[in-house]
Order: C-alpha cells, then structure tokens, then sequence
C-alpha cells in the first residue's frame, strides 16, 4: 500500500513542489514536500516528515463525493493522476485529500457537437446557470455571471449580448439554453465551467494538498474552495490548503473560513480574486498570488489578489503578489490584529496593501513596487494605504514608487462612521523606518483628508525615521494637507529623524 508523507517547509524559505518516491522494504512511499537548493531531503533544515496511509485511492471518473460518504470521516483520499471532471465535494471532520503529479479537479464539461450559424457557431442544452452577481469593470459587461469558456485551454471574454461576439468572445443565451462562439470550434478542446467550487463545507481539520483546482463556476465572493457551508453558512475550521495550484476558476479562488492554513500554493488566473474570507487565526503564507481578476470585475468593488473581512489576528507573509487587477493584499471592514510580514508586492494596478476602515495591524519587512498606477488619484495609489484605520504600525518596509505613477505610504482620512471596534478614523498610526524610493516626479508619501481632517493632523499620526531616495532634492514628494517639499514637511513636525538623499 502506498504511503503519503506530509511534512511543511521551514517559515519563510521560498520553495518549489517535487514528488519524491522512495523504496521502503519494498512498499512505495510517496513523499510531498518540497526542495530547494537549501531545503531537500535529508537536510538538517528539512522539515520533519509524517508518514500516513491513503485510504482509499480514486481514478479519474469515480464519484468522489459518493466514496467519500461510503468511508469514515478522518480518512486520508489519494486522487490519481489525470482530469477528476465535474466533482463536488463536502469533506467531513479530518478528512485528508491528496493528489499524485497531474492531478486536476475540473468544474468545466466538455462540449462537443456545436452548429454553424453564418460566422457563428452555437451548442444547445446548455441549462446550467449560475448565481449572478458583482460590478463590472467597463469594458467587460458579462463579469457577473459565473459560468467560462475555453477553448484549448485558453479563456474567452464573455459579453452579455450576442451583437458584441467576435473572435476570443462567447455569449450565453440563457432563454434558449444556448451557447454562442464566434471562433471555428474544428479541432478544439471546448470546455464550459458549471460546478461551482471543489470542495466546500463546515467540516474542521480538512487537508487539501498537491491538487490543481480548475475552471471552477465559483459565485463572485465565493471561492472554488470554499471555506463555509453555503454563501452565508457556518464557517469551516482548521483546513490546512497545501501546495496546490488554483487557477482559471471564476470568483475566488480560496475562500477562508476561520484557523485557515493557506501554504505554498500557487493561486492565479482567476476570475476575481485569489483569496477571500474572514475569520479568526488565519495564516497565509509562502503562496504565490499573481493575475487575478480576470472576469474584469470593478476594482473598487472587490477584485485583485486577496481582500479579507472582519478577520481576527490574520497573519499575511512571505507571499508573492503581482500583477492582479485590482489591490495587491486587501483588509476591508473591521479587521484587527493584522499582520502583513515579508510579503513581495509589485505591479498590482490598485494599491499593493490596502487596510481599510479596520484596526490594530503591524506591515512590516515587505518589499513593495510598481502598484497603484491605474487608481492614481488623491492619496488613492499607495504601495501601502491606510484608509480611516487606527493603531497600525508601518516599519521596514522597501518602498519603491515607479516613474509612470502610484504613491509610497499613503492616509486617508474620510466619512466613514462607526464599525465593530469604535469610529472609524485614521489616528495612531507610526510610519518608521521605511526606504522609500522614488523613480521619477510623480508620487507622494503622507496623508490627505476630505472629512474632519483635525482627526488625522492633530490624531497622533507619525512619520519618522524613514529614508527618502529621490531625484530631485527638491521636489514635492509629500502631502500633509498640502502637498508639501522636504523642508515644508519637516516644519510640520514629520521626520524630525528622517533622511532625504
């Protein structure tokens, strides 16, 4: 029988998968862990490795749901190699599922049999329909409804009439249950997203680890893995999502539950978000988070790389987060005790942390660039945003604002009331110790307000001890109120200790 080995990488070492398979008195050990030039087998910075048993072993094409009900809960599931199509799961308490190099779960059905129409080509018996909902980005008119399209493995833009079709396009009629192409189907691998995640439920102590989870009709705010029973049900509890790849599925890619482990997976190509969620005790660690936001969702509304609600000591780090339409990393809505530690956040087109009308937080010792150039407005494009948050401490941090736009430590004060932990105001906040480069004119560090702005002038917000590098010595690279020059900054009180070179 085969065995599984589980084991985890030491914190903060940036790692690749490998399947290791070893010969033990003649029985095949299956080893997932992962190798560097540092880490690997045998070395004494290993991780300690904890063999278990697979239950039960499922090919490509056997009901995984069904076999799951059919054994006891806590058991440990290897799934084969090859496309595991069309399945939905709810695991039970401790269940255990693993998957063998090549693994893929599949929310997406094959379609085959389509008819020409002139420049078209249509499929019926399309019935499935998903939960509409979310706000689009101009541009894209069809970001709500949850169901894809691919061809060869490549996703078409799906428009919401059939006048706007063209090649690289598709249209879902749903009254005739029909479904449009404006590209010649012959030869092709066509695929339609239905089901609407891969795993989900209440379950606690649920290990999910070396799978692909694809192609996913996953709700916008849901997640093709989804940590709750339903959209607003109970959460799931202590689910450890190891060392997958997550991607082309049409909301979120993972949604948290609460005391989630989220580790070393490759999150990308989603339709919304990479991750999304609440909860109490959440780690996110070592993962990549990269090209989400696909489906064209509004920024402002909810898209990018991962945005999280109402979370309680969530812990964010050594994450790489790049390239995601809409914000890097996203705490929105009466978050406390965050912490953002060693994450590497570039390119995002929103801002590269943004902690939002939330409280107590430390950012610390992450490496910033390059976001905030398509929300360059106000204070709005900082590599890190504080916006009517209190009691956050910035330190650290390697701040670098490009020449074509963004901003570098940004606050913003407006109206935004009360939330769960007292006023939602921007006060008490310590920006120490960053490097903070400019590459060009543009940009600025500091705050701005356009509602009670004594609140955040006279609320003990701190910046001090930071390093400037800038190309001009005497350009205005700060707002406090206004925007200010190097020296009109320091008459005000502000990096009594800082430097400017």
């Amino acid at each position: 029988m085969e065995e599984l080995a589980v084991g985890r990488r030491p914190s903060r070492l940036r790692t690749a998968p490998v399947l290791v398979v070893l010969l033990l008195a003649g029985v095949a050990a299956v080893w997932y862990g992962f190798v560097s030039p540092d880490n690997g087998p045998g070395k004494e910075d290993s991780a300690p490795i904890a063999q278990v048993i697979p239950d039960v072993t499922i090919e490509p094409g056997q009901p995984i749901q069904t076999i799951v009900e059919a054994t006891p809960a806590g058991s440990v599931f290897l799934l084969k190699a090859g496309v595991h199509r069309l399945q939905q799961i709810v695991p039970r308490d401790g269940d255990i599922f693993v998957g063998e190099t090549g693994t893929i779960l599949s929310g997406a059905q094959v379609l085959d049999g389509f008819t020409r129409d002139g420049a078209l080509w249509f499929i019926d018996g399309q019935t499935q329909q998903g939960l509409m909902h979310g706000l689009c980005e101009a541009g894209y008119s069809a970001c709500m409804f949850p169901e894809d399209l691919f061809v060869d493995g490549l996703l078409l833009r799906r428009v919401a009439t059939r006048s706007e079709l063209g090649a690289g396009r598709w249209y879902f009629d749903y009254a005739a249950d029909r479904i449009y192409i404006a590209d010649d189907p012959a030869g092709k691998l066509i695929e339609t997203s239905i089901v609407p995640h891969a795993f989900g439920g209440p379950a606690s102590g649920v290990t999910i680890r070396g799978l692909t989870i694809e192609k996913y009709a996953a709700t916008a705010q849901l997640g093709a893995i989804q940590g709750q029973e339903g959209i607003t049900g109970a959460p799931a509890r202590g689910w450890l999502i190891e060392s997958n790849e997550i991607r082309l599925n049409h909301g979120a890619g993972i949604y948290l539950g609460t005391e989630f482990t989220v580790r070393d997976n490759n999150v990308h190509h989603n339709g919304q978000l990479g991750l999304k969620g609440g909860g109490e005790n959440s780690l996110i660690e070592n993962n990549t988070i990269s090209f989400n936001n696909t489906a064209g969702f509004s920024m402002p509304w909810e898209a990018g790389g991962g945005k999280f609600t109402g979370t309680i000591n969530l812990t964010v780090r050594d994450n790489i987060v790049s390239q995601n339409m809409g914000i890097g990393l996203w705490t929105d809505i009466d978050n406390i005790h965050t912490v953002y530690e060693g994450n590497v956040v570039t390119d995002n087109l929103y801002n590269g942390i943004m902690h939002e009308i939330s409280y107590d937080a430390k950012i610390y010792e992450n490496t910033l660039s390059g976001n905030g150039i398509g929300f360059d407005t106000w204070m709005w494009g900082g590599q890190i945003t504080l916006s009517n948050s209190r009691n956050v401490e910035i330190f650290e941090n390697t701040v670098i604002v490009s020449q074509k736009g963004g901003d570098g430590i940004t606050l913003v004060q407006a109206n935004r009331g009360e939330g769960r932990y007292g006023p939602r105001v921007t006060r008490d906040n310590y920006i120490h110790h960053n490097s903070i480069t400019y590459l060009g004119s543009v940009g600025q560090t500091g705050g701005a307000a356009d509602y009670d702005p004594s609140t955040l002038f006279e609320g003990n917000n701190r910046f001090d001890w930071n390093q400037y590098h800038v190309p001009n010595a005497s350009g205005a690279y700060w707002e406090w109120g206004a925007v200010r020059d190097w020296a009109g900054l320091r008459r005000l009180g502000m990096e009594v200790n800082g430097t400017l070179n």
